[in-house]
């Protein structure tokens, strides 16, 4: 609660009667009398009915007495007494709070509106409403008023920051990378812009660079200096060291401390008891129930549930919907829309469904509802599919996985959750209900070797630009095709060309496109490569999993945890291990031997899907017995009723 200042009023025995009043009522508010303080200021808004400060600050204690109608009334007479801009302002601002805290966010929206006209002319005063009008909803509002600030007053760090964010959203990076950099050379730890610079080096594969600044930013957060959305922050740290190559031990440690930043009370575990031969309520939360990466891996898991064994009970956060979402409704027993909720709400209707098992399928991906798992609705929790690395919550029981991910007794360490490796691997994967035919491999109508990486530009780090540009010095003539939504934007694409021509690669040797309208587009751009490069740490899985589909062999750099083994994974289970490689120089070595043998290439682009589709990596019916003998094992584990 904001402290009152005692006012000092102007010479004269009735003045000095009304600020000895003003004082003692602030005393009193100070102290948390706020009755008493309410009272004082009655009494001098019935004396003094054109006393804009008594009225001002009359609303301010009815705000804290969450007596709204009267804090309403009183702002509202601010405005209709005062001709004063600054009280004007300071009015208008608790006026849209006290709107809003009635749930009439347009109308709290129209008063700062209203304010902003008033204030025209004055940046701080126009910047004063930029967090209330967030707060209100206003985003169509606030770009434009952020706008008018930087045009009063162009360096102004508070509003260069704010804008940059609404850069990187249109994904203009170099316009984002400018105005945070003018915010930092103002304020050199505003959170707001260190944020955003690290969002921009984040997509654009200068993942140590951003991690840092995420975490200058909490600091910044943390130490009182602005950013509301330390979580968020947060998380994208969390996703950027998982990019980069740090220890087992601080990735762990890192993942632990999220759970330190909750201010949410976790719930007692609820009893497991003996099934009794009833079917499992399995609770799958995600905000990816839509056509993404993600659904690729989890509907051949759905759709082939065992209904006598399993009861699945889908938990939608996705903002969108579209026809996957309507497959995945379909297969569903329930379906639960959690968009609008809190935690909390989320965590009441997990209880009242009897979840037996709820399933993370996020991790601390875009719009996860990690604080569900923090709170502990249901008696057992697992982490799935959506994120390759620990959550590192302590209420987070399990984590399934497979021995080519995390193979026994090597990755253990970086994980909370206790492992269960899945026999046969720990996914299935559907291809898209469209797709092209299987083309020849592009070299024998161009002469010369053309490699790709479809993945996204976060996994492109120096280690991965200055492997590749090795390669392609290794191999003649050899081209590059990249493919990633920045690269429709010069300012990425410059960065990207000026990262491969420090090691030697011109620009003439490098094909970029930005990301395919189509999901057809996208496939198609796969007959326009011979030999597929997987990034590291970080590589590839639905990159790789699409690229074998469409016949394009691929090289992989197999690391020591989960997220750098994914590929290799796939490469096992189809029986090209002489793909996966142990060390930098043996990924050279296995991708210029494929490159110098362009008729093998085309042997093994005309099998390629076949072997694909036999491998066992699309048997959805194979991984649902799976998963649900694992159900069935950690449930009677503690329900005491184990048997193997």
């Amino acid at each position: 609660m904001k402290k009152l200042r005692k006012a000092q009023g102007p010479s004269g025995r009735q003045a000095s009667n009304r600020d000895a009043e003003l004082r003692r009522a602030a005393d009193h508010y100070n102290a948390g009398r706020l009755d008493t303080a309410a009272e004082i200021y009655a009494g001098l808004c019935a004396r003094e009915p054109q006393d804009a400060t008594a009225w001002y600050l009359a609303g301010l204690v009815s705000f804290h007495r969450q007596r709204f109608v009267e804090a309403e009334s009183q702002l509202r007479t601010v405005l209709a007494v005062s001709g004063d801009v600054a009280m004007r302002c300071d009015a208008s601002i608790w006026l849209s709070r006290t709107l809003l805290a009635q749930r009439r966010a347009a109308e709290s929206c129209k008063t700062l509106h209203a304010c902003a006209q008033d204030v025209w002319a004055d940046a701080a005063k126009l910047f004063s409403l930029v967090d209330p009008m967030t707060r209100a909803g206003g985003f169509e509002e606030l770009e434009p008023l952020l706008q008018r600030v930087v045009a009063l007053s162009p360096t102004h760090p508070g509003a260069n920051a704010e804008l940059s964010l609404f850069d990187f959203r249109r994904r203009d990076f170099g316009e984002a990378f400018r105005r945070a950099a003018l915010a930092l050379d103002q304020e050199p730890q505003h959170p707001a812009a260190l944020r955003v610079l690290a969002h921009v080096y984040h997509n654009i594969g200068e993942v140590k660079r951003a991690a840092s600044l995420y975490r200058s930013a909490i600091e910044e957060s943390l130490a009182g200096r602005g950013m509301t959305s330390i979580l968020a922050c947060y998380e994208s740290m969390l996703g950027a060291l998982v990019y980069a190559d740090v220890t087992d031990e601080e990735l762990r440690q890192a993942h632990q401390g999220w759970e330190g930043l909750l201010d949410l009370p976790s719930r007692v575990r609820k009893p497991v008891f003996v099934r009794s031969g009833r079917p499992l309520r399995i609770g799958y939360m995600s905000p990816d129930f839509r056509h993404h990466a993600v659904s690729f891996f989890f509907e051949p898991l759905l759709k082939n549930h065992d209904l006598n064994v399993v009861t699945p009970i889908l938990y939608s956060n996705s903002m969108t919907a579209d026809h996957v979402t309507e497959r995945l409704r379909g297969a569903a027993a329930v379906w639960r829309d959690i968009t609008s909720m809190t935690d909390v709400a989320v965590a009441d209707l997990v209880e009242s469904d009897q979840i037996d098992i709820l399933v993370d399928l996020a991790g601390y991906t875009l719009g996860n509802r990690m604080g569900v798992f923090h709170i502990r609705p249901a008696p057992l929790q697992v982490n799935y599919l959506g994120y390759p690395c620990t959550t590192g919550l302590t209420q987070m029981d399990y984590r399934f996985t497979d021995e080519d991910c995390d193979p026994l007794g090597e990755t253990d360490v970086v994980y909370t959750e206790k492992l269960v490796r899945l026999p046969g691997g720990f996914y299935a994967w559907q291809p898209p209900d469209e797709f092209p035919e299987v083309g020849s491999p592009p070299a024998l109508r161009n002469g010369f070797i053309t490699f790709g990486s479809l993945n996204t530009l976060s996994k492109l780090t120096d280690e991965v630009i200055a492997l590749w540009s090795g390669l392609m010095q290794a191999v003649p003539g050899s081209r590059l095709v990249l493919q990633a939504e920045p690269l429709g934007h010069d300012w990425v694409r410059q960065r990207i060309i000026a990262k491969f021509a420090s090691h030697g690669v011109d620009r003439e040797r490098l094909d970029l496109h930005k990301r395919s309208v189509t999901i057809v587009e996208h496939l198609e751009l796969y007959n326009e490569i011979d030999i597929a490069l997987d990034p590291f740490p970080w590589g590839g899985h639905t990159t790789t999993c699409t690229a074998l589909f469409m016949g394009v062999p691929v090289v992989t750099l197999r690391g020591r945890r989960m997220a750098s083994r994914m590929s290799a994974s796939a490469l096992h289970r189809m029986g090209f291990d002489a793909w996966i490689a142990e060390t930098p120089e043996q990924y050279l070595q296995i991708a210029a031997r494929l490159a110098g043998d362009v008729e093998r290439l085309a042997t093994i682009r005309q099998a390629q899907r076949m072997v694909f589709a036999t491998s066992g990596l699309m048997d959805g019916h194979r991984l649902a017995r799976a998963v649900e003998a694992a159900y069935l094992a950690i449930w009677d584990h503690h329900a005491g009723t184990e048997t193997t």
